[in-house]
């Protein structure tokens, strides 16, 4: 890592620590939760099962993409640049700390359904109620991670933008698809 960015991760870290109640580290725990392995696959599995229920085959690709893009993202990472995790982490984490698998899947998940699947949602406040509810969570995961410090800064940061690329990739396929199927359902109906 580059001795700025390290400079960076030490400030933040110290501020953390040096702020820090004992009485939050259950909420921190609870909130970092959200985004555990076991979490987010249960969540998958299940919005996955609803989109094929409904037969919603392109936000199914959409969802398996942006998932596994993610996943396969932050674990290659992981391994190349296999950084430490701060000393004195408040709960076990086994894994190399970069990037934070916890907040790319917080960006990736929780921004895959709180934003694409607010769109059909036609009340503005129904709508932008579960879009905020989406930003806390892809905020408060973050935090979390450096509240129990198992992360850095920087750790957080990469997840962030892991997610988000992948999100963004997802969403820019699937708006594609969208307007190429209508194209590829008028070519079947020909004789």
């Amino acid at each position: 890592m580059p001795d700025w960015i390290l400079t960076i991760d030490k400030s933040v870290q110290q501020y953390v620590l040096s702020t820090h109640p004992e009485a939050s580290i259950k909420f921190w725990e609870s909130v970092t939760f959200l985004a555990n392995t076991t979490t987010i696959l249960t969540l998958f599995i299940l919005i996955f099962l609803a989109f094929a229920y409904k037969k919603n085959w392109l936000r199914a690709l959409e969802l398996l993409i942006v998932s596994v893009g993610t996943e396969a993202t932050v674990f290659i990472l992981k391994i190349i640049v296999d950084r430490d995790r701060p000393i004195g982490a408040l709960v076990n984490e086994m894994d190399p700390a970069f990037p934070s698998g916890h907040s790319a899947a917080a960006m990736m998940f929780f921004g895959f359904v709180f934003f694409a699947l607010t769109d059909n949602i036609k009340n503005y406040w129904n709508r932008f109620g579960l879009r905020m509810l989406g930003v806390i969570f892809i905020v408060l995961i973050p935090i979390s991670r450096v509240e129990l410090n198992v992360h850095f800064a920087s750790d957080i940061f990469a997840g962030i933008l892991i997610g988000g690329i992948w999100l963004y990739i997802g969403e820019k396929l699937f708006n594609f698809l969208m307007r190429a199927e209508p194209a590829v359902e008028s070519v079947e109906k020909e004789p």
